[in-house]
C-alpha cells in the first residue's frame, strides 16, 4: 500500500510526510505562518560561459507579521547551489540569497530554487534562465 510519494531529497515538505509516516510523530514544529518576498519571481543569468559558475543575490523580505524561520533549500539540479548567512527574517526585514549555478553544457537553462519555511504552501520558488556558450 502506497503512502507517500515524492522525492524527500528535492522537496522538504514531502521529507517531513516520510518522517512522519516512518516515525509516527510529526516533524516540523507548527510555526505561525508568515508572508516571504523576493525582489522578482525569476532571473535572467544571460549568457554564461561553459565551466564556469554564475553567481546571483537574491533578495527576501518578511513582509508578513510573525518571524520567518528558514527551513533550508531545494534546488531543481545539482548544478545549482543556494546559501544564506541568515536563519531568520524578523517582520520587515530582508536577507540575501546567494545561488550559484554551474554551467554544465551549451544550452539554454531554465533552474528554479525553493526556499522552505513557516510560509503558506511552505515554500516560495525563484526561477534562473540563461543560455551556457
Amino acid at each position: 500500500k502506497v503512502k507517500v510519494v515524492g522525492n524527500p531529497v528535492h522537496n522538504l515538505a514531502v521529507r517531513d510526510l516520510y518522517l512522519k509516516q516512518i516515525t509516527g510523530i510529526q516533524y516540523q514544529e507548527e510555526l505561525p505562518k508568515t508572508t516571504l518576498e523576493t525582489d522578482k519571481a525569476e532571473y535572467d543569468l544571460g549568457t554564461v560561459k561553459e565551466g564556469t559558475t554564475k553567481k546571483q543575490t537574491v533578495t527576501v523580505r518578511n513582509t508578513g507579521t510573525n518571524v520567518f524561520k528558514l527551513k533550508g533549500f531545494t534546488t531543481s539540479c545539482d548544478c545549482t547551489e543556494a546559501t544564506c548567512d541568515w536563519k531568520e527574517l524578523q517582520p520587515g526585514e530582508s536577507g540575501t540569497i546567494t545561488v550559484s549555478y554551474e554551467a554544465e553544457q551549451p544550452g539554454d537553462f531554465y533552474r528554479t530554487v525553493e526556499i522552505y519555511g513557516n510560509i503558506p504552501n511552505n515554500s516560495l520558488m525563484v526561477s534562473f534562465i540563461g543560455t551556457v556558450k
